[in-house]
C-alpha cells in the first residue's frame, strides 16, 4: 500500500518468504556451481606436471633430446645461465616435435665439457623444465 513506509510481501514465484524459496533458485545455484567446479578443474591442473626432459644425449656438439608428450611445441635451448636468454650457446632454440624430440647444435667448439643446463621454454619465454647436462658428454 502507498503510504505505509514499510515493503509489502509478495506472493507467488518471487517471494522472499524464506520458508518458501523461490522454486527457481536452486536451479541458478546448481548450474552456477556446476560451471565454476568445472572452470576449477580444467585450469587448477599444474601445466608443469606433464613437461618434463626426459633424456639427454650427445653426439659431438649435437644434443637430442627427449621430452614429455605435455612438451610439445615449447622451445628447448641450451644455456649456461638457466633464466638469462643471452647467455644460449645453441643459434636458435628448437621446438619440441610431435614425436617428443629435438637437437640443437652448440656453435663454439670451445664449450665442449661445460656444465650447461638444457631448458624447456614457453612462449611467453618462462622456463618450464630444466635438465643439467656437460656439453659433448
Amino acid at each position: 500500500p502507498r503510504g505505509s513506509g514499510g515493503l509489502v510481501p509478495q506472493s507467488g514465484p518471487r517471494s522472499q518468504d524464506p520458508r518458501n524459496p523461490p522454486t527457481h533458485l536452486p536451479l541458478i545455484l546448481g548450474a552456477t556451481t556446476a560451471i565454476i567446479y568445472r572452470a576449477t578443474a580444467h585450469s587448477a591442473a599444474p601445466v608443469e606436471a606433464d613437461i618434463a626432459i626426459t633424456s639427454v644425449k650427445w653426439v659431438g656438439l649435437r644434443c637430442r633430446v627427449q621430452a614429455s608428450a605435455g612438451a610439445v611445441g615449447l622451445l628447448a635451448d641450451i644455456r649456461e645461465s638457466i633464466a638469462d636468454k643471452a647467455t644460449s650457446l645453441v643459434a636458435k632454440p628448437k621446438e619440441i616435435e610431435p614425436d617428443g624430440q629435438t637437437s640443437l647444435l652448440v656453435l663454439d667448439d670451445r664449450k665442449s665439457g661445460t656444465k650447461a643446463t638444457v631448458v624447456l621454454v614457453d612462449a611467453s619465454g618462462t622456463v618450464v623444465a630444466k635438465f643439467p647436462t656437460v656439453i659433448g658428454e
